[in-house]
């Protein structure tokens, strides 16, 4: 499947054809060439204007229950597509927490006693390796914790829920989609 990056390179490639088809045509005048320059940083600009690829990045609700009884850890994964039961490993296991200053993911609405569609989610929050975010209500808009520009937006989703067995003490991880976002963050986990 190509992504957006494959197309936008076509698309450069096409365009970087067309001007120099162009300067090789013309009778290299001045003024051609100043025209040919100014569509070909035009175009650069609008490229430039396209930003990187947007990728999307699902988040889970998840709940390890181990083997043996005792008590079920309670977080959150980060995927780059909808997990299955070969997938649980390969996502690293955030715990919730009500504080994500120091690490962790915060969800101020994610209510337990609750089905995940039901949850009035006002924030969410991960402070991970990959950096501090949060998903503002109602635009679910991922803002970076230093202030800087919002890097994607979310969307509510909780179309999609998996219940693996797991290797070693977990026994039994159960997840449930919270969110899909579209974002310029890449290798989220």
């Amino acid at each position: 499947m190509r992504g957006p990056s494959h197309a936008r390179d076509e698309y450069k490639e096409s365009v970087q054809s067309y001007i120099g088809a162009q300067l090789s045509s013309s009778n290299r005048n001045t003024e051609s060439i100043t025209s040919l320059t100014m569509q070909a940083m035009l175009t650069i600009l609008s490229l430039m204007a396209a930003g990187t690829a947007l990728a999307d990045i699902q988040i889970y609700s998840i709940l390890n229950t181990p083997t043996g009884g005792g008590g079920a850890g309670e977080g959150y994964k980060f995927y780059s597509s909808q997990p299955d039961c070969n997938a649980p490993g390969n996502a690293i296991f955030h715990a919730a927490t009500d504080d994500a200053s120091s690490g962790g993911v915060r969800c101020e609405g994610c209510n337990g006693d609750q089905a995940i569609a039901d949850w009035d989610i006002a924030e969410f929050e991960w402070n991970i390796n990959e950096g501090h975010f949060t998903i503002y209500s109602p635009d679910y808009t991922i803002t970076p914790a230093d202030g800087s520009a919002s890097r994607g937006t979310c969307r509510r989703d909780s179309g999609h829920d998996y219940n693996c067995p797991v290797a070693g003490p977990l026994g039994q991880e159960s997840g449930v989609r919270v969110f899909i976002c579209e974002t310029d963050l890449g290798g989220v986990e």
